[in-house]
C-alpha cells in the first residue's frame, strides 16, 4: 500500500506544523472543505485529516472526492487549542499510522493553520500549493509568510530593499531585513498565536550570535505582547530560552576564562594552567564524538597543531561527551596530535562561561591575563588568527 501512495503522481499532503495553545473558544466541531484544482483522476479518492502527535493519539478522518470537492467533519471537539493537523489525499480507504509516515517524505508538503470552525482549502496540485481561507489567525500567518517568500525572492535576486542595507555583507543585511519585518508584525499582532509562534523562533535564532545582536529587537517585540500572552506557559519557556541564548551567544573577548578542572587521558584531574605547556597562548578545542561538525574540521586542527607545535600556541582539545568511556575510546581509535581533555558538560553555568554551548568552539585564552582574546573563532579564520598571535 506505501508503494502504491508512492507511485500516485497526485497524492499530496498538506500539513500543519503549529502547535499552539489558543486562548479564544473554538467551535465543538471543525469542518474543513475545499476543492482539488488543476487535478485529474482524483474523484473516488479521499482527503485525511491527521491529528494527533503520537502513535497513541494519532486520529485520521477523511471525506471522499467528489466533483474534485471535499468536506471533512471532526469527530471530536477543539475547544481552546489549536492542534497539528495533516491533510493529505489518498486512493486507499484505510490509512494508518504506519503507511503514513512511511510516505511523509515522498510527497509536496504545505503548512496550514486551523484556527475556526470552518476552514476552506484549494489545493493546486500542478504547482503544488494549497490556499486556506480561515479565520484571523490564518490571515496573520500568511503576513508572516509573505516575509518568509520575499526573504526567498531577494536571495534568488541577490538584492536586498535599501531600507535594510546596513552592513554592506548581502546575507547579513538580508537576514536583518527578515528579523526586523518579523519583529514588526509581531508588534502589530500582538495577541496573536501566531506571532507567539515566531517570537519563539526569533528568542533562537539559528546563526551564530544572531540572537544576541538583535537582543533589543527581540526584547521589544517580546515587550509588546498582550498580557494574556505574557502570562502564558509558552511565552514563560520563550523567556527561558530567550535569555539562555543571549548569555550563550553573548561575545566573550576580553572576559577572563574560568580556572576550571578537567581530566587528562588518565582520567587524572587538570585545571587550565596545567594545560598551556610554557606556551603565551592556549587554543581550547570545544567538540564532541557525536558532533559531526567536529570530527569533519579535527584534520584542519591537526595541521594547524604540527604547524604551531614549535609557537607560542598550544593547541588543546577539551570534550563535552556526556559520556567519558565514548571520549575515551574515541581516543583510542583515533589518536590527536595536540592533547585531549574532558570535562563534565552537566555544569551547564560552567559551559556557558566557557563559551562551550555550541560545538565545534575554538577559543584563545592569554595565559598571563587569564582572558579571552578570541571567541568563537570560525574555522576558515583558525590559521589566520593563530598567525596574528605566533611569534
Amino acid at each position: 500500500m506505501g508503494n502504491l501512495i508512492k507511485k500516485a503522481p497526485w497524492v499530496m499532503i498538506i500539513i500543519l506544523a503549529l502547535t499552539l495553545q489558543s486562548l479564544q473558544a473554538q467551535s465543538d466541531k471543525v469542518t474543513v472543505s475545499g476543492k482539488i484544482v488543476n487535478s485529474t483522476g482524483v474523484n473516488g479518492s479521499y482527503v485525511y485529516l491527521v491529528t494527533g502527535g503520537s502513535a497513541e493519539t494519532v486520529q485520521f478522518n477523511r471525506g471522499p472526492i467528489n466533483n474534485n470537492s471535499f468536506t471533512i467533519q471532526l469527530r471530536q471537539d477543539y475547544q481552546d487549542s489549536l492542534v497539528n493537523a495533516f491533510l493529505f489525499i489518498s486512493p486507499l480507504p484505510k490509512m494508518d499510522d504506519k503507511i503514513y509516515k512511511e510516505n511523509l517524505k515522498n510527497v509536496k508538503r504545505h503548512r496550514i493553520l486551523i484556527d475556526t470552525a470552518e476552514i476552506q482549502v484549494n489545493i493546486d496540485n500542478a504547482a503544488k500549493w494549497a490556499r486556506v481561507k480561515g479565520g484571523e489567525l490564518n490571515r496573520h500567518k500568511r503576513e508572516f509568510d509573505l516575509v518568509d517568500s520575499t526573504y526567498h525572492a531577494m536571495y534568488k535576486q541577490k538584492r536586498v530593499d535599501e531600507q535594510y542595507v546596513h552592513s554592506g555583507n548581502f546575507l547579513d543585511d538580508l537576514n536583518r531585513y527578515r528579523n526586523l519585518a518579523t519583529v514588526e508584525l509581531i508588534k502589530k499582532y500582538n495577541n496573536s498565536l501566531v506571532s507567539l509562534s515566531m517570537a519563539s523562533s526569533l528568542a533562537n535564532l539559528p546563526v551564530p550570535r544572531m540572537t544576541y545582536e538583535y537582543r533589543n529587537e527581540i526584547r521589544d517585540a517580546l515587550d509588546s505582547f498582550s498580557p494574556a500572552l505574557k502570562a502564558s506557559a509558552q511565552m514563560q519557556k520563550i523567556e527561558t530560552s530567550f535569555a539562555d541564548k543571549v548569555k550563550r551567544d553573548a561575545p566573550k573577548d576580553g572576559l577572563p576564562f574560568p580556572n576550571v578542572e578537567m581530566v587528562n587521558q588518565d582520567l587524572k584531574p587538570v585545571s587550565l594552567y596545567d594545560l598551556y605547556g610554557g606556551k603565551e597562548y592556549v587554543l581550547l578545542d570545544f567538540w564532541a564524538t557525536w558532533c559531526g561538525p567536529c570530527i569533519q574540521q579535527q584534520p584542519t586542527v591537526k595541521m594547524l597543531a604540527e604547524k604551531f607545535k614549535d609557537s607560542n600556541v598550544q593547541i588543546v582539545g577539551v570534550s563535552v561527551d556526556q559520556k567519558q568511556p565514548a571520549w575515551s575510546n574515541y581516543l583510542k581509535k583515533k589518536p590527536f596530535n595536540y592533547p585531549q581533555y574532558h570535562f563534565n558538560p552537566a555544569d551547564k553555568e560552567m559551559l556557558a562561561n566557557m563559551g562551550a554551548m555550541k560545538l565545534p568552539t575554538y577559543t584563545l585564552v592569554e595565559i598571563s591575563s587569564g582572558k579571552i582574546v578570541e571567541y568563537d573563532i570560525p574555522i576558515n579564520e583558525l590559521e589566520k588568527t593563530l598567525e596574528k598571535y605566533r611569534k
